[in-house]
């Protein structure tokens, strides 16, 4: 069998080190030495000063919302993970979705509208690929609207060798979940752009407490555990073997596919990790058609993102119409990627696709 992803399990004698220190240490949780560790490492590795570890992406999101305070509506995306949408619809919010580029898949910049009650923009890379975040800047500044960027997929990716990704915007959010390429099994970060947002979300996930153990705000338990932060440091040991193996499998891939199919623009200059492997059919009968195929032959690709968000009837209170995501969320389809996947499996999974749709 060959699923659509496999975790990366790091090194046993790696990992088991880090958890020794947990048992010499005996802290489990509440900003241990792992905890600590992981942070001051993931600040250097991505260049950036105010970077907070919390438990989840989709946590990672909400208090990036709450710690920026935009409420009422958000523009944000209808080709995303479900959670993007959550997130906002958690908070109170409501999504004002914001169509698509048919080619880069990301939110659409020259699509943007911005009404009075416009407080907020989320803006996925999708699939890691990078947003246009000069245009995105360049209507939040006109319309003076906070932006968060979800980059659950785009670990490892740059907008150019000299621009860096996470410092876009007022805050960029990171997944660190197992199905990532760079994961700490559960787990996300949050990056501010300014220390004063950063200082009180630091508060926020720890219940809202604040200097004296004294509660300052409404808060909530999203702190990362020392479990999860060894797990963390453990992949990150290997971070730029994950990374150039991913490029190994996307562009075999592409070689052998891209005559036949529809695959993401990544912008001229862009450093793309290659965490996933999305292709778009001419349509959506060729799509289960070759899906079936595959499935026949127990390999297992998945379809992201599908439905497109805007068409549930639960995160908006107003109907948008997003044609561009519409159209590639009906048709997208992913194919395996993990680390070691064998050569010989991505050929037979092209050869399969090819005299599929032939």
């Amino acid at each position: 069998m060959i699923p659509v992803c496999k975790p990366y399990l790091p090194n046993r004698t790696k990992l088991d080190a880090y958890i020794d220190s947990i048992y010499q240490s005996c802290w489990l949780t509440n900003n241990g030495p792992l905890h600590q560790q992981l942070e001051r490492r993931l600040k250097d590795y991505l260049g950036v000063e105010h970077l907070l570890l919390v438990a989840n992406g989709t946590l990672a999101i909400q208090i990036a919302l709450k710690a920026l305070n935009i409420t009422k509506a958000v523009h944000t995306t209808p080709f995303s993970f479900v959670a993007t949408s959550s997130a906002v619809a958690w908070e109170g919010a409501d999504c004002v979705y914001t169509d698509i580029c048919p080619k880069s898949w990301n939110l659409d910049p020259n699509a943007l509208a911005a009404s009075e009650q416009t407080k907020g923009l989320l803006a996925t890379h999708v699939f890691g690929n990078p947003c246009k975040t000069h245009d995105i800047e360049r209507f939040a500044k006109e319309h003076s609207v906070r932006t968060v960027y979800d980059g659950a997929h785009a670990f490892g990716s740059k907008l150019s060798s000299s621009e860096n990704l996470w410092l876009a915007g007022d805050a960029s959010i990171g997944s660190l979940h197992a199905t990532k390429l760079f994961h700490s099994v559960e787990g996300g970060f949050i990056v501010f752009k300014q220390s004063e947002h950063y200082e009180l979300a630091k508060q926020l996930i720890n219940f809202g407490i604040g200097q004296n153990h004294v509660p300052q705000h409404v808060g909530i338990n999203a702190k990362m555990s020392e479990f999860h932060a060894a797990a963390g440091l453990a992949v990150l040991d290997d971070i730029d073997e994950i990374l150039a193996d991913r490029q190994r499998v996307y562009f075999r891939y592409k070689e052998q596919l891209c005559k036949y199919l529809q695959f993401q623009d990544i912008s001229a200059g862009v450093q793309y990790n290659a965490a996933y492997v999305p292709v778009v059919f001419p349509s959506e009968e060729v799509l289960l058609k070759v899906s079936n195929a595959l499935s026949n032959k127990q390999v297992f690709a998945r379809r992201y993102f599908y439905p497109s968000l805007n068409s549930l009837n639960f995160f908006s209170s107003t109907d948008y119409q997003c044609p561009n995501s519409e159209s590639i969320s009906t048709r997208v389809l992913c194919l395996p990627t993990y680390f070691g996947l064998e050569d010989s499996d991505i050929d037979a999974i092209c050869q399969t696709i090819i005299s599929t749709i032939e």
